[in-house]
């Protein structure tokens, strides 16, 4: 019966990491299973400083370079969420593109009219 299971999901993406084993029995209900990382298409998100909250517009240019890289890429930005984290006083964006790792760390600047 099990070799006719299968798994299907709406997106593609790779299996980043299990959270359960073979033959391990009943979990708590709460407890993930898999991890999926979205591959090639990639979110990322930025952080830029609340004074600039009413300048940076969904679909302006991102430029960004990620470490190790010496070439820039750009993005569209596709998100500006419209909370201010109280903590850092930033705000986040998510920018959309592909072929990059997920878990990257890089810099960038958004291209603001």
């Amino acid at each position: 019966m099990l070799s006719k299971k299968s798994l299907k999901a709406p997106f593609d993406g790779v299996i980043a990491n299990k959270f359960v084993d073979l033959g391990q029995g009943v979990a708590p209900i709460e407890q993930p299973l898999i991890e999926i990382f979205s591959y090639p298409e990639v979110k990322l998100i930025i952080s830029f400083d609340e004074k600039y909250k009413d300048k940076v517009k969904v679909g302006q240019n991102y430029v960004f370079k990620v470490d190790g890289q010496t070439n820039e890429q750009s993005a569209k930005i596709t998100l500006v969420y419209p909370s201010i984290d109280v903590k850092t006083r930033k705000i986040l964006a998510e920018v959309r593109t592909k072929n990059l790792t997920p878990g990257s760390f890089g810099e960038g600047k958004i291209i603001a009219e």
